[in-house]
């Protein structure tokens, strides 16, 4: 289940993707419809993860994990 990435806990894994090139607003707008697609129906073993993302500076996609409920397999 995707939340809003301020509200991720501190000790969430984290995976950081960087972009050589800056990402357009077509870019972000594709990024983003997919990743919410994506984290909304993330599960391990039927239980909902806790995830969020944002993109920064227009190169660097982060992608979080909230583990403090349910481990990810």
């Amino acid at each position: 289940m995707k939340i809003n990435f301020s509200e991720i806990d501190d000790n969430s894994r984290v995976w950081v993707f960087g972009s050589k090139n800056v990402l357009n607003t077509t870019d972000i707008h594709t990024i983003s419809s997919n990743l919410d697609d994506f984290l909304n129906s993330w599960n391990a073993h039927g239980n909902d993860l806790l995830s969020s993302y944002t993109i920064e500076l227009n190169r660097f996609l982060i992608v979080a994990l909230d583990e403090s409920k349910f481990n990810a397999s």
